[in-house]
């Protein structure tokens, strides 16, 4: 989350100028607004794992398109990792975070 408050960042890729993924959008189209954020612990070492982060987050925002019928309105990206989808650890995870919103892990998507 800290990115989006970053500035913007540019470099050159090949002779252009070429946006990081660092420069989220929310972060410039609500300024001066508030912005609450809900914080789940990862204490599992795996977790520091960059890719094991990313399954998860790819894992719980399918979760949230398959419940609501669509994307969250501000996602820009998500990272699938198939190999990391029936990770015990991944899936506990994911049904935890989920039902502090109500929601249900549904494995067969």
């Amino acid at each position: 989350m800290s990115k989006g408050f970053r500035p913007p960042f540019r470099r050159k890729l090949r002779g252009k100028d070429r946006k990081n993924y660092i420069a989220y959008d929310w972060r410039r189209k609500y300024l001066n607004q508030a912005l609450n954020v809900d914080y789940f612990a990862l204490e599992d070492a795996r977790f520091s794992d960059n890719h094991f982060r990313r399954a998860l987050e790819a894992e719980i925002t399918l979760q949230f398109r398959v419940d609501r019928k669509r994307w969250p309105s501000e996602m820009s990206e998500v990272h699938f990792l198939e190999r990391y989808r029936n990770d015990p650890l991944l899936v506990r995870t994911a049904r935890a975070i989920l039902s502090h919103y109500g929601m249900r892990y549904d494995a067969t998507v």
